[in-house]
Protein backbone atom coordinates (compact mmCIF):
# COMPACT_ATOMS: atom_id res chain seq x y z
CA UNK A 1 0.00 0.00 0.00
CA UNK A 2 1.43 3.74 -0.91
CA UNK A 3 3.13 5.50 2.09
CA UNK A 4 4.50 2.57 3.84
CA UNK A 5 8.07 1.70 4.75
CA UNK A 6 9.89 0.66 0.68
CA UNK A 7 7.61 2.96 -0.78
CA UNK A 8 9.05 6.14 -2.26
CA UNK A 9 7.49 9.80 -1.33
CA UNK A 10 6.42 10.53 -4.80
CA UNK A 11 4.13 7.26 -4.79
CA UNK A 12 2.27 8.86 -1.50
CA UNK A 13 -0.61 10.92 -3.08
CA UNK A 14 -0.24 14.72 -0.76
CA UNK A 15 -3.55 14.98 -1.34
CA UNK A 16 -4.64 11.51 0.48
CA UNK A 17 -1.70 10.81 2.60
CA UNK A 18 1.42 12.23 4.21
CA UNK A 19 4.45 10.22 4.99
CA UNK A 20 7.12 12.19 6.92
CA UNK A 21 10.55 10.55 7.69
CA UNK A 22 12.67 11.44 11.52
CA UNK A 23 16.24 10.79 11.49
CA UNK A 24 16.79 10.54 15.33
CA UNK A 25 20.02 12.89 16.46
CA UNK A 26 19.34 12.65 19.78
CA UNK A 27 17.02 11.38 22.10
CA UNK A 28 13.58 12.24 22.15
CA UNK A 29 9.72 11.57 22.63
CA UNK A 30 8.43 14.39 20.32
CA UNK A 31 7.62 14.18 16.94
CA UNK A 32 6.45 17.46 15.55
CA UNK A 33 5.59 19.82 12.33
CA UNK A 34 2.83 17.60 11.57
CA UNK A 35 -0.61 16.96 9.92
CA UNK A 36 -3.43 14.45 11.05
CA UNK A 37 -6.61 13.66 11.63
CA UNK A 38 -6.76 11.86 15.52
CA UNK A 39 -7.02 8.21 14.84
CA UNK A 40 -6.18 7.98 10.96
CA UNK A 41 -2.10 7.86 11.70
CA UNK A 42 0.44 5.04 11.68
CA UNK A 43 3.82 4.81 13.36
CA UNK A 44 6.87 2.78 12.39
CA UNK A 45 10.22 2.73 14.85
CA UNK A 46 12.93 0.97 12.57
CA UNK A 47 10.44 -0.62 10.75
CA UNK A 48 8.57 -1.84 13.61
CA UNK A 49 4.48 -0.34 13.61
CA UNK A 50 4.13 1.25 17.12
CA UNK A 51 1.07 0.89 18.87
CA UNK A 52 -1.16 4.03 19.00
CA UNK A 53 -2.16 4.50 22.61
CA UNK A 54 0.58 2.42 24.09
CA UNK A 55 4.03 3.12 21.80
CA UNK A 56 2.72 6.62 21.63
CA UNK A 57 0.08 9.23 21.84
CA UNK A 58 -1.11 11.26 19.21
CA UNK A 59 -4.11 12.94 20.20
CA UNK A 60 -3.85 17.35 18.74
CA UNK A 61 -3.28 16.36 14.95
CA UNK A 62 0.25 18.08 14.75
CA UNK A 63 2.51 16.08 17.03
CA UNK A 64 3.20 12.66 18.81
CA UNK A 65 4.72 11.83 21.51
CA UNK A 66 6.66 8.41 22.27
CA UNK A 67 6.42 6.67 25.44
CA UNK A 68 9.71 5.53 25.25
CA UNK A 69 12.55 7.67 23.84
CA UNK A 70 13.92 7.07 20.16
CA UNK A 71 17.26 7.03 20.12
CA UNK A 72 20.52 8.65 18.23
CA UNK A 73 20.11 6.67 14.78
CA UNK A 74 16.90 5.56 14.88
CA UNK A 75 14.67 5.88 11.85
CA UNK A 76 10.54 7.03 13.01
CA UNK A 77 8.66 7.40 9.73
CA UNK A 78 4.65 9.04 10.29
CA UNK A 79 2.28 7.82 7.62
CA UNK A 80 -1.19 10.66 8.40
CA UNK A 81 -4.00 11.80 6.63
CA UNK A 82 -4.77 15.32 7.06
CA UNK A 83 -7.42 16.95 8.81
CA UNK A 84 -10.33 17.76 6.83
CA UNK A 85 -8.11 16.24 3.93
CA UNK A 86 -11.68 15.39 1.76
CA UNK A 87 -12.99 19.25 2.88
CA UNK A 88 -9.99 20.31 1.21
CA UNK A 89 -9.91 18.52 -2.35
CA UNK A 90 -13.39 17.19 -2.49
CA UNK A 91 -13.66 14.11 -4.75
CA UNK A 92 -12.99 14.42 -8.23
CA UNK A 93 -15.98 13.38 -11.01
CA UNK A 94 -13.25 11.96 -13.21
CA UNK A 95 -13.90 14.90 -15.62
CA UNK A 96 -11.46 17.62 -14.03
CA UNK A 97 -13.52 18.97 -12.07
CA UNK A 98 -14.85 18.55 -8.54
CA UNK A 99 -18.01 16.77 -7.92
CA UNK A 100 -18.10 16.65 -4.03
CA UNK A 101 -17.10 19.41 -1.34
CA UNK A 102 -17.08 19.25 2.32
CA UNK A 103 -15.85 22.12 3.63
CA UNK A 104 -14.69 23.14 7.18
CA UNK A 105 -18.46 24.26 8.02
CA UNK A 106 -19.47 21.19 7.78
CA UNK A 107 -21.51 21.67 4.36
CA UNK A 108 -21.71 19.45 1.50
CA UNK A 109 -21.86 21.13 -2.14
CA UNK A 110 -22.76 18.50 -5.03
CA UNK A 111 -21.57 20.62 -8.25
CA UNK A 112 -20.32 23.40 -6.40
CA UNK A 113 -16.92 24.18 -4.72
CA UNK A 114 -18.66 26.70 -2.14
CA UNK A 115 -21.22 25.11 -0.78
CA UNK A 116 -23.88 27.81 1.34
CA UNK A 117 -26.19 25.40 3.06
CA UNK A 118 -25.86 21.68 4.95
CA UNK A 119 -27.06 20.26 1.83
CA UNK A 120 -26.08 22.52 -1.68
CA UNK A 121 -27.02 21.16 -5.10
CA UNK A 122 -26.24 23.12 -7.71
CA UNK A 123 -26.32 22.81 -11.83
CA UNK A 124 -26.47 25.45 -14.62
CA UNK A 125 -29.98 23.74 -15.66
CA UNK A 126 -32.72 22.12 -13.58
CA UNK A 127 -30.82 20.74 -10.71
CA UNK A 128 -32.70 17.29 -8.74
CA UNK A 129 -32.55 16.02 -5.48
CA UNK A 130 -34.11 12.51 -5.67
CA UNK A 131 -35.42 10.19 -3.30
CA UNK A 132 -36.83 6.43 -3.89
CA UNK A 133 -38.14 3.34 -2.62
CA UNK A 134 -36.98 1.00 -5.35
CA UNK A 135 -39.36 -1.74 -3.34
CA UNK A 136 -42.21 0.14 -4.50
CA UNK A 137 -40.86 2.07 -6.98
CA UNK A 138 -42.01 5.64 -5.44
CA UNK A 139 -39.82 8.69 -6.69
CA UNK A 140 -39.94 12.02 -4.86
CA UNK A 141 -37.99 14.57 -6.69
CA UNK A 142 -37.43 18.16 -5.50
CA UNK A 143 -36.07 20.65 -8.08
CA UNK A 144 -35.08 24.28 -9.14
CA UNK A 145 -35.66 24.79 -12.92
CA UNK A 146 -35.78 28.21 -14.88
CA UNK A 147 -39.85 28.27 -14.30
CA UNK A 148 -39.13 28.07 -10.17
CA UNK A 149 -38.80 25.66 -7.37
CA UNK A 150 -40.98 22.04 -7.51
CA UNK A 151 -41.12 18.94 -5.08
CA UNK A 152 -43.41 16.11 -5.42
CA UNK A 153 -43.75 12.51 -6.51
CA UNK A 154 -42.61 11.69 -9.93
CA UNK A 155 -44.62 7.92 -9.80
CA UNK A 156 -48.65 7.80 -9.46
CA UNK A 157 -48.41 8.09 -5.55
CA UNK A 158 -49.63 10.69 -2.81
CA UNK A 159 -47.46 13.65 -1.43
CA UNK A 160 -47.83 13.80 2.51
CA UNK A 161 -47.01 16.82 5.01
CA UNK A 162 -46.70 16.21 8.61
CA UNK A 163 -46.23 17.86 11.80
CA UNK A 164 -45.60 16.00 15.08
CA UNK A 165 -45.59 12.91 12.93
CA UNK A 166 -48.76 13.31 12.46
CA UNK A 167 -50.07 13.75 8.68
CA UNK A 168 -51.82 17.03 8.16
CA UNK A 169 -52.03 17.49 4.72
CA UNK A 170 -52.33 15.05 1.64
CA UNK A 171 -52.23 16.16 -2.48
CA UNK A 172 -53.19 12.99 -4.79
CA UNK A 173 -55.18 12.28 -7.94
CA UNK A 174 -58.04 13.84 -6.21
CA UNK A 175 -56.95 16.99 -5.18
CA UNK A 176 -55.98 18.49 -1.05
CA UNK A 177 -57.48 16.16 1.80
CA UNK A 178 -56.96 17.19 5.31
CA UNK A 179 -55.99 16.08 8.15
CA UNK A 180 -55.46 12.19 7.03
CA UNK A 181 -58.95 12.54 5.55
CA UNK A 182 -58.57 10.14 2.34
CA UNK A 183 -62.15 9.96 1.02
CA UNK A 184 -62.36 11.36 -2.34
CA UNK A 185 -65.53 13.39 -1.64
CA UNK A 186 -63.88 15.48 1.09
CA UNK A 187 -60.71 16.32 -1.83
CA UNK A 188 -60.31 20.15 -2.35
CA UNK A 189 -59.84 20.13 -5.98
CA UNK A 190 -60.14 23.44 -7.18
CA UNK A 191 -60.25 26.96 -6.29
CA UNK A 192 -61.15 30.18 -7.96
CA UNK A 193 -62.48 33.61 -7.66
CA UNK A 194 -64.22 36.12 -10.17
CA UNK A 195 -66.74 38.14 -11.92
CA UNK A 196 -69.05 36.47 -14.53
CA UNK A 197 -72.19 38.46 -16.48
CA UNK A 198 -75.48 37.09 -15.81
CA UNK A 199 -76.91 38.49 -19.05
CA UNK A 200 -79.22 41.59 -20.31
CA UNK A 201 -78.94 43.90 -17.00
CA UNK A 202 -78.44 47.60 -17.63
CA UNK A 203 -75.70 46.98 -14.56
CA UNK A 204 -73.95 44.55 -12.79
CA UNK A 205 -71.27 43.65 -9.58
CA UNK A 206 -71.62 40.29 -9.95
CA UNK A 207 -68.50 37.89 -7.65
CA UNK A 208 -68.18 34.31 -7.31
CA UNK A 209 -66.09 32.03 -5.18
CA UNK A 210 -65.99 28.25 -6.39
CA UNK A 211 -64.15 26.12 -3.82
CA UNK A 212 -64.22 22.12 -5.44
CA UNK A 213 -67.62 21.64 -6.40
CA UNK A 214 -69.07 24.23 -3.87
CA UNK A 215 -70.47 28.04 -5.70
CA UNK A 216 -71.04 30.60 -3.62
CA UNK A 217 -72.13 34.04 -5.65
CA UNK A 218 -73.20 37.38 -4.72
CA UNK A 219 -75.28 38.81 -7.16
CA UNK A 220 -75.96 42.42 -7.75
CA UNK A 221 -77.81 43.30 -10.87
CA UNK A 222 -80.06 46.66 -12.00
CA UNK A 223 -83.06 46.25 -14.38
CA UNK A 224 -82.98 46.70 -18.12
CA UNK A 225 -83.90 50.24 -19.61
CA UNK A 226 -86.66 49.05 -21.12
CA UNK A 227 -89.02 45.93 -20.59
CA UNK A 228 -88.51 43.76 -17.97
CA UNK A 229 -86.19 40.73 -16.74
CA UNK A 230 -86.80 37.60 -14.73
CA UNK A 231 -83.61 35.30 -15.33
CA UNK A 232 -79.89 35.43 -15.25
CA UNK A 233 -76.93 33.22 -16.67
CA UNK A 234 -75.43 31.16 -13.62
CA UNK A 235 -71.49 31.43 -13.78
CA UNK A 236 -71.24 27.28 -13.39
CA UNK A 237 -74.29 24.84 -14.14
CA UNK A 238 -76.11 23.86 -11.51
CA UNK A 239 -76.37 20.29 -9.97
CA UNK A 240 -79.80 19.73 -8.83
CA UNK A 241 -82.04 23.00 -7.59
CA UNK A 242 -81.79 25.61 -4.89
CA UNK A 243 -83.11 28.97 -3.85
CA UNK A 244 -82.47 31.71 -1.62
CA UNK A 245 -84.27 34.89 -0.41
CA UNK A 246 -82.47 37.83 -2.12
CA UNK A 247 -83.22 41.47 -1.03
CA UNK A 248 -85.04 43.67 -4.16
CA UNK A 249 -85.89 47.68 -4.81
CA UNK A 250 -87.85 49.33 -7.21
CA UNK A 251 -89.64 45.75 -7.72
CA UNK A 252 -93.53 45.82 -8.33
CA UNK A 253 -94.70 42.19 -6.65
CA UNK A 254 -98.08 41.01 -7.87
CA UNK A 255 -100.89 41.30 -5.41
CA UNK A 256 -100.75 39.54 -2.83
CA UNK A 257 -96.92 38.72 -3.29
CA UNK A 258 -94.47 40.04 -0.76
CA UNK A 259 -90.92 38.59 -1.44
CA UNK A 260 -88.81 38.15 -3.48
CA UNK A 261 -86.37 34.66 -4.18
CA UNK A 262 -84.11 33.21 -6.22
CA UNK A 263 -84.38 29.56 -7.86
CA UNK A 264 -81.10 28.01 -9.31
CA UNK A 265 -81.12 25.25 -11.47
CA UNK A 266 -79.06 23.97 -14.70
CA UNK A 267 -77.46 26.91 -16.22
CA UNK A 268 -79.91 30.16 -14.80
CA UNK A 269 -81.10 31.70 -11.77
CA UNK A 270 -84.41 32.72 -12.26
CA UNK A 271 -86.16 35.23 -10.16
CA UNK A 272 -89.65 35.09 -8.44
CA UNK A 273 -91.98 36.28 -6.02
CA UNK A 274 -93.48 34.53 -3.27
CA UNK A 275 -96.24 35.16 -0.76
CA UNK A 276 -98.22 33.54 1.73
CA UNK A 277 -100.27 30.82 0.47
CA UNK A 278 -99.26 31.47 -2.72
CA UNK A 279 -97.04 29.56 -5.54
CA UNK A 280 -94.12 30.91 -7.00
CA UNK A 281 -94.76 33.49 -10.10
CA UNK A 282 -91.84 34.87 -12.36
CA UNK A 283 -91.08 38.03 -11.16
CA UNK A 284 -90.07 40.60 -14.43
CA UNK A 285 -87.15 43.57 -12.78
CA UNK A 286 -87.88 46.44 -15.25
CA UNK A 287 -85.85 50.23 -15.17
CA UNK A 288 -84.92 51.50 -11.31
CA UNK A 289 -85.19 47.47 -10.20
CA UNK A 290 -82.53 45.94 -8.02
CA UNK A 291 -81.77 42.31 -6.88
CA UNK A 292 -79.35 42.36 -4.35
CA UNK A 293 -78.39 38.43 -2.41
CA UNK A 294 -75.76 35.56 -1.75
CA UNK A 295 -76.46 32.23 -3.41
CA UNK A 296 -75.20 28.72 -2.99
CA UNK A 297 -75.08 25.67 -5.15
CA UNK A 298 -73.68 22.49 -6.65
CA UNK A 299 -71.75 22.48 -9.73
CA UNK A 300 -70.10 19.28 -11.48
CA UNK A 301 -67.28 21.61 -13.22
Amino acid sequence: MAGYIGSKASVVSSGVEHKKTFTITGATTSLTGLNYTVGKVHVFQNGVRLVDGTDYTATNGTTITLTVAAQSGDNVVVISQASYQVALSGIDDQSNATAITIDSSENVGIGTSSPTRQLDVSKAGTAYIRASDTANSVNMDMLAASSGGWIGTQTNHSLMFQTNNTERLRIDSDGLKFHGDTAAANALDDYEEGTWSAGAWYAQANRYVKVGNLVMLSIDVAGPLSGTISQFTLPFTCTGTGGVSVYTSNVNFNSGYTYATVVVAGTQGYIRQCGDNLGFAALGVGQNGVIHGSITYNTTQ
